[in-house]
């Protein structure tokens, strides 16, 4: 669904769910790092909107109703708490907010568990998964876009420079549907005669080394994903093709 016109963006705020989760040192007693409280606002700065530092919270109703409301934001994004079951609340609270539902999902490995909706009062909430690689496909494929419109950067249109063909280089494993499109970090590998996509593997802390080294995105759709096809990539930031540098 399109989003309706607006008046811009001005600030994102950041919600961390997760009672387990630490903001420093080594996991320890079966919790592990916050890794996306400085990723997402930095994403979103570098979009071009200012993104609040992130507030980190357990996963209650009761928590959840205080901060939606107290949120002095244009766009709130939340991290976890995003698959449907009764352990966790967000789905719940946005039902009982009465919000309007934009999206509820989508089918692509990883990032499956991602929503979107509008509350009453006009702002946008953007539920990303709380897995880190899930997230940061939900921070390419609804907060980029979903930022650019309110920004007035795009009329419902792919912006120039943002998406271009490229020749995948390696084999991608398959996704975890049959028909999922799947979202694939890549060094690109820019010549005269074409532009290359070589798959990055999933390395470091929460496998985030390819999402952090990466060029682009590259958007495999379902049945595709071997050496030699033709697919597309995609660039949240914007960069056009002369900024990738040649290889």
């Amino acid at each position: 669904e399109e989003v309706e016109d607006s008046a811009g963006i001005d600030i994102v705020g950041v919600l961390v769910l997760g009672a387990s989760l630490l903001d420093r040192g080594l996991p320890r007693h079966g919790r592990v790092r916050d890794a996306l409280g400085m990723a997402v606002p930095t994403f979103v700065g570098a979009l071009g909107a200012r993104g609040n530092p992130a507030v980190r919270a357990p996963d209650t109703e009761e928590l959840l109703l205080r901060e939606i409301d107290d949120a002095a934001v244009d766009v709130l994004i939340t991290t976890g708490s995003t698959a449907p079951g009764p352990e966790n609340h967000l789905r719940r609270v946005l039902r009982d907010l009465d919000a309007r539902w934009l999206v509820d999902g989508v089918s692509v490995t990883p990032g499956a568990q991602m929503l979107l909706a509008r509350l009453p009062d006009g702002r946008f909430l953007l539920g990303l998964p709380g897995d880190p690689t899930a997230a940061l496909a939900g921070l390419v494929t609804l907060a980029s876009p979903l930022i650019s419109a309110l920004r007035g950067e795009t009329s419902g249109q792919v912006p120039a420079g943002r998406r271009r063909s490229a020749v995948l280089m390696d084999d991608v494993p398959p996704a975890d549907y049959a028909d999922d499109t799947m979202l694939v970090p890549v060094r690109v590998e820019a010549s005269s005669a074409a532009t290359a996509a070589r798959p990055l593997p999933t390395t470091g802390p929460a496998h985030l080394g390819a999402w952090a080294t990466a060029d682009a995105i590259a958007i495999i759709p379902p049945g595709a994903g071997m050496r030699g096809d033709v697919i597309e990539l995609l660039d949240p930031l914007g960069r056009d093709e002369a900024s990738t540098p040649s290889r």
